[in-house]
């Protein structure tokens, strides 16, 4: 009633108060991720190349180099390159190449947009699975800014790990699609996705049992047929393994073509020089290790040296004990909280084929290893802290004020690791800074200063390398070559020899010590070493010009008698060059062997008719 009238007021309509749809929520918080994950990225922009297979991936790679073409697509899926077979992964280079060319700011720009992507599909994986929206912002935001993942993100040569893990997350998704409605089209996208994950990483094989870690959680497919007092049986679970064969023998596929790539390729040649329960230790330690960078990401390097012999069994003791108790604690917890065991045996299952039970390469450990693993304890992590804060009434407030400290920590940490991928100097001092007898960054370290003539320091940090791990050839390839530049010519014949003890295919060191021995005077051992070099790469003419200079430098000095064997070496590699016949007939004639030198210059007129200085040869020694 009005007081002034006595008449009823009209009444007022009062709407219920806006809410955000929830797809804008998402939206929101996805801008966020990105952003963030853009500020903790901001010095991508400066990085270069670095000397640690992205020659070997873009700048001194010939298909990658030529593009996206036809024979370079058939080259990216018969080839076993770098002791992998990745075919996807070169394809994005090639096409990385055909919009950029060797501009690294592109190349850089492609795995940071493909990591955006990823922490994305990482935060829409995590809300459809559980509905959760601050739980899985938190946790795409752990993964988005973790300095554990610099690496993969802020090194070329590592496209493989956010273009697989792409298709990791991809493959879960449609995994989730096929479990809420399913149907033989939708697991037909299922295995489709995970074929081209496999392409690009086969670190994917394991995939198949994170699947049906979330079909326990948070799925929920596997349904208890008695109460947990009796014991807790469950069914389906079979029916969800016999689901996935597929899958699981897309995956063994992989490991076979895996172990026969790498094999080909000598990348599996230390698993015979570091035995079996040295392996063993150091997967215990490297498992530990990993836990404890998640947690204060401290020390981060591009390598980690093996310890090798040098590990002893009581350094097993404590990464051992947290091992066994976490398993222990989340098996007793697995009723009350089931993402305890998810997040933890997805962390060990996910990262079982790069461990090292297997050794490929010499590294203990890789911080690329656990770009998808770790993902595993940020879920223990962020769901169990929300589980605790859940009692206070204000859960959310104090989740808030925990999770921005971390992140923006996490994040100043990323901003400062991502500068130190710059160039190759930075990279490995620091690497040198915060690791011990690390033989691989005294090696790089050497082999770039070399390139800027800074020989002495060179050869300092290669001595280094070489005294620390005397088996590491590419040391010994480039100490000889920093001694052969400063005249040091019988102590570089001596170490590029060590080289091809270690490694007798070496391409490199057969080209450095023919130069070696042709500065003593060894002529035939050095033609024999170009020789070699020759056959191990037929498309690199650089043996074949060694082999012309030093013929056509003993010519000079009136040595036809010894210009005829690297000449003769050249008409065996190149017989239906004319102009290597006509030299090595020129040579012959000087040292009076008409008949040799008259069949030479013969040979030269057959395969060039109007090679005059032939035919004035061949008059003169008829």
């Amino acid at each position: 009633m009005s007081k002034r009238t006595g008449k009823s007021s009209p009444p007022v309509e009062t709407l219920p108060p806006r809410t955000p749809a929830p797809w804008r929520n998402d939206a929101v918080l996805c801008a966020f991720l990105v952003a963030l994950t853009l500020v903790a990225y901001s010095q991508v922009s400066r990085l270069g190349f670095v000397n640690f297979d992205d020659d070997e991936y873009v700048t001194d790679n010939s298909h990658v180099q030529a593009g996206l073409t036809p024979a370079n697509v058939w080259w990216a899926f018969t080839t076993g390159t770098n002791s992998n077979w990745h075919p996807l992964t070169w394809l994005s280079h090639m096409l990385d190449v055909s919009l950029f060319g060797l501009n690294p700011v592109g190349h850089h720009f492609t795995s940071l947009v493909l990591h955006l992507v990823n922490t994305a599909l990482l935060y829409w994986l995590l809300r459809r699975m559980t509905g959760e929206r601050g739980l899985s912002a938190v946790v795409a935001a752990l993964f988005a800014v973790h300095p554990l993942h610099v690496e993969s993100v802020a090194w070329v040569a590592e496209r493989k790990d956010v273009l697989s893990t792409m298709f990791w997350f991809l493959t879960t998704l449609a995994y989730v699609r096929y479990v809420e409605k399913p149907d033989w089209g939708r697991y037909g996208v299922v295995v489709g996705l995970f074929a081209l994950g496999l392409m690009a990483k086969p670190m994917l094989v394991t995939l198949p049992f994170t699947l049906l870690l979330l079909d326990y959680w948070p799925l929920q497919r596997v349904v208890a047929i008695t109460p947990a007092a009796e014991g807790g049986r469950y069914r389906n679970f079979g029916h969800l393994i016999i689901e996935k064969i597929p899958l699981f023998v897309l995956a063994a596929a992989s490991c076979v073509i895996t172990y026969l790539v790498q094999r080909g390729g000598g990348a599996m040649t230390s698993s015979t020089n570091i035995a079996l329960p040295t392996r063993v230790g150091n997967a215990v330690v490297a498992y530990a290790n990993y836990l404890g960078k998640a947690l204060w990401p401290h020390g981060l390097a591009a390598y980690y040296p093996h310890l090798g012999p040098e590990l002893r069994w009581w350094m097993l003791i404590g990464p051992l004990l947290v091992l066994i108790l976490t398993t222990a604690l989340v098996l007793w917890r697995r009723r009350a909280q089931p993402y305890l065991p998810v997040g933890w045996f997805w962390y060990l299952g996910a990262l079982v084929p790069v461990i090292g039970l297997v050794q490929v390469g010499e590294q203990a450990m890789a911080d690329r290893y656990t770009y998808v693993p770790v993902i595993g304890p940020f879920i223990m992590a962020v769901w169990g802290i929300n589980d605790v804060l859940r009692r206070s009434p204000r859960h959310r407030h104090w989740g808030v004020l925990l999770a921005a400290p971390v992140l923006l920590a996490f994040s100043v940490v990323t901003w400062i690791q991502v500068g130190y991928w710059r160039d190759s100097e930075t990279l490995f001092r620091h690497a040198l800074a915060v690791t011990d007898r690390n033989h691989v960054a005294h090696t790089n370290l050497g082999e770039l200063l070399l390139t800027r003539d800074k020989n002495d320091e060179a050869i300092e940090h290669l001595r280094k390398a070489v005294e620390i791990n005397p088996r590491n050839e590419v040391a010994w390839n480039n100490l000889g070559s920093g001694l052969l530049k400063t005249g040091q010519i019988d102590e570089a014949a001596v170490y590029l020899s060590r080289a091809l003890e270690v490694r007798p295919n070496y391409f490199n060191a057969h080209c450095l010590l023919g130069m070696a021995l042709t500065k003593q005077g060894r002529i035939a051992e050095a033609t024999e070493h170009y020789v070699s070099a020759a056959r191990l790469a037929p498309e690199d003419l650089r043996p074949h010009w060694m082999l012309q200079e030093t013929a056509a430098d003993l010519m000079r000095d009136n040595k036809a008698s010894e210009a005829v064997i690297p000449l003769r070496a050249l008409v065996e590699l190149r017989p239906n060059d004319a102009a290597v016949h006509f030299n090595l007939a020129m040579a012959l004639e000087r040292l009076g062997e008409a008949g040799g030198a008259r069949q030479e210059y013969s040979e030269a007129l057959r395969l060039k008719p109007d090679l005059r200085e032939a035919k004035s040869g061949l008059e003169r020694v008829k």
